[in-house]
């Protein structure tokens, strides 16, 4: 009887033996390691506006794992603040933070979700009648177009096939998977609205409320009002160029499962406003070539 009771403890015994000489990996701290130039060059943000983020949406990234070594917020933010920077394989940047492909997944979702919460605080038309006036005055100001209160155009932003029947409605017309993101910005370059989850097309009809460009035209009038219209249009051109230096996920692609893609568009133009709104510099970085990198691509879940 003795015999068999010692037996039946072995594997209990080789059970507590792996757990005392567990190691816990100590993650390395970049926020305090990096200097500020190295930060943002990283994250593209300053570390004050990673700090004021973290803040804004810490409540929602709280852990409910009992694991001692959670990530806090601060480590989550970093995480999806740099799959914004270089949408690279999320391996990789698992590896530079001591964690698990999926656990980068899972953060960068969570992150971008909690973000993406914040569009009625960073994101709206005007709301009356004299900040209707105040953009409409500085549109006018660049050549003279009238009662202008945004410039609206839409960009594609590559992802990997979503499968299934519906796939090539995504397939763009540069003949590669996109979703077609359309956002409204002021003078200012202030993302003012955002819609990021059709396939869509990029043309637009002319209405009341949306003037579009004569295609041939056939008057002195005419090519005045194009002339007026392409530089004041211009402001979602130039606003489209500083988002995706800034976020180059959004020039090279996503290959996230396409339901977590409008999350991450939506974080990444919130995070535009508030780089405005906290005067936080556009870091003015080269978007690597990742051209080929779609081709044998598998999407990370």
């Amino acid at each position: 009887m003795n015999t068999i009771q010692k037996v039946s403890t072995v594997p209990q015994l080789d059970f507590l033996e792996r757990l005392e000489t567990r190691k816990v990996v100590k993650r390395s701290n970049l926020f305090e390691e990096l200097d500020d130039y190295e930060f943002q060059r990283r994250f593209r943000l300053t570390k004050e506006s990673v700090e004021e983020l973290t803040l804004l949406i810490e409540d929602k990234l709280e852990s409910k794992t009992p694991c001692n070594n959670a990530l806090n917020p601060m480590e989550q933010v970093l995480i999806a603040l740099r799959l914004y920077a270089v949408a690279c394989m999320q391996l990789a940047i698992a590896d530079l933070f001591d964690v698990s492909q999926p656990t980068v997944c899972r953060v960068v979702h969570l992150v971008s979700e909690a973000i993406a919460s914040l569009l009625p605080d960073f994101i709206h038309l005007p709301v009356n009648r004299e900040e209707c006036k105040t953009v409409s005055r500085k549109f006018f100001n660049i050549a003279g177009f009238p009662k202008v209160i945004g410039a609206l155009d839409g960009t594609f932003v590559r992802i990997v096939s979503p499968g299934g029947e519906d796939a090539e409605r995504f397939r763009c017309r540069k003949n590669y998977f996109a979703l077609n993101v359309q956002t409204i910005v002021d003078a200012d370059l202030v993302i003012r609205n955002v819609v990021a989850r059709w396939p869509g097309d990029t043309g637009y009809a002319c209405e009341k409320y949306l003037l579009t460009p004569f295609g041939n035209p056939r008057s002195l009038a005419e090519a005045r009002y194009n002339k007026s219209h392409v530089l004041t249009r211009n402001t979602i051109e130039r606003k489209y160029g500083i988002l995706k230096r800034r976020f180059p996920c959004l020039s090279i692609g996503l290959n996230c499962n396409i339901e977590r893609v409008p999350a991450i568009v939506v974080a990444c133009c919130v995070l535009h406003n508030l780089c405005i709104r906290l005067d936080d510099p556009e870091t003015n970085l080269q978007i690597p070539d990742r051209s080929s990198w779609y081709k044998s691509i598998r999407v990370e879940k």
